[in-house]
């Protein structure tokens, strides 16, 4: 049920539901107009109630134009948003896959500082060594 009320919502949908109505009035205007008639009961119009019929519908037409444009504004957006949500989801396996990869080889990894410290450590030895080699030996 849930997933049938997102369906409605989604801007797919109204966009559907507002050319749909487009479709469905456009023509009851022409029919109201060119027959002078209520295209769904036949009840004939008099001048006045013609105009107001076909003002109403008009007003109704416009109403879903400015729906249906806002809507394809929204369209585009989704769209991305649908097509980048559907490559992260396929791109988890990978993810986990490597993070897995490297949680077994990570075991007796050391961190950057711990390197750090070691090649100060080891660099420091050095340099005493070589203070402490007598002058014209040491190359």
């Amino acid at each position: 049920m849930l997933a049938f009320v997102i369906h409605l919502n989604s801007p797919c949908s109204k966009y559907n539901i507002a050319d749909g109505m487009r479709q469905m009035f456009d023509p009851f205007e022409r029919v109201a107009r060119a027959h002078h008639i209520c295209p769904c009961c036949e009840r004939p119009f008099s001048p006045e109630e013609e105009d107001e019929f076909v003002k109403k519908l008009v007003g109704v037409l416009a109403h879903v134009k400015a729906e249906k444009d806002a809507v394809e504004v929204l369209l585009q957006p989704v769209e991305t948003i649908d097509r980048l949500w559907q490559e992260m989801e396929n791109l988890k396996p990978q993810i986990e896959d490597l993070e897995y990869k490297l949680d077994s080889r990570g075991q007796g990894v050391r961190s950057m500082e711990e390197i750090q410290l070691q090649l100060n450590s080891l660099q420091s030895k050095r340099y005493s060594s070589l203070a402490s080699v007598p002058v014209g030996m040491e190359g």
